[in-house]
């Protein structure tokens, strides 16, 4: 089984199996920050099926609505491929068909296969993350197992995540405050607007948000606004108020429900 290995240096030493996922994160030089011009050109080398995809952001709980949105659609009949990060038991579970977990056979398989394509990419200054990488793995088991939809966790960014490149058909905001700031931005509001840009201008049909505070709702309005020029507004669904989600927000709503989550054409940025 894929597991966490010895901590050197205060991270994890990753298992030979998921090796692959964390090369160019291991041997990146000072300075050196993440690419998602590289994960693109990654992407557009391994031409994924294009699938639906519910992305997750927020500060704080992405795995645990990942994980339930996950369940919700399976539920609701739809082979679903839920990816998040990080590990908790092994590496293993970053992956899931149907809340099941990938085997290593599965997972050596998918880490070779992204390190294939890797090796054909230019060298440049940025690095391919763990995460971003575990996402593309998803897209691929995805297809391999015939998945009607994948549900994915973005790392700890929006707009900077390879999550944006997918083009997410839904977008679920989690609370939004002050963590990693000096990274994803200086204060709370620069947070916020950094994760909602993960929508897509185009591609993306809703944006379904936890109640946020009085400084980060107006940002997150704003910056949907800005991003869909107009065309989505939040949807806010608070748990503390409602016994269920609303009518058109519910798996029930279509049937059969793969009527709501058709394949997406293949996005611009893979080619």
């Amino acid at each position: 089984m894929a597991r966490t290995g010895t901590i050197l240096g205060g991270m994890p030493s990753p298992d030979p199996i998921v090796e692959p996922f964390f090369s160019e994160w291991a041997h990146r030089r000072p300075g050196r920050t993440r690419s998602l011009d590289r994960a693109a050109a990654l992407l557009a080398a391994l031409d994924p099926a294009p699938l639906p995809v519910l992305g997750v952001v927020g500060s704080k709980g992405k795995g645990s609505t990942a994980t339930y949105a996950a369940a919700t659609l399976s539920a609701a009949g739809l082979r679903t491929v839920l990816v998040t990060g990080p590990s908790f038991r092994g590496y293993r579970e970053r992956v899931r068909v149907d809340g099941v977990s990938v085997t290593d056979d599965e997972l050596r398989a998918l880490g070779r296969t992204v390190e294939a394509a890797r090796r054909t990419l230019p060298e440049e200054e940025g690095y391919l993350a763990p995460s971003g990488l575990f996402l593309i793995a998803g897209l691929l088991h995805a297809q391999a197992v015939g998945a009607d939809v994948c549900v994915l966790e973005a790392g700890m960014g929006g707009h900077r995540d390879e999550l944006r490149l997918l083009g997410p058909r839904v977008v679920a905001l989690g609370m939004v405050f002050a963590e990693h700031v000096g990274v994803l931005g200086d204060t709370v509001a620069e947070i916020a607007r950094e994760k909602t840009r993960v929508v897509h201008p185009e591609r993306t049909r809703a944006l379904v948000t936890l109640p946020q505070s009085a400084e980060v709702a107006p940002v997150v309005d704003r910056t949907l606004t800005e991003v869909t020029r107009g065309r989505l507004a939040p949807e806010v669904v608070d748990p503390a108020a409602a016994t269920e989600p609303p009518a058109h927000l519910r798996p029930g709503a279509c049937r059969p429900p793969t009527a709501c989550w058709a394949p997406p054409p293949r996005p611009a940025c893979w080619t």
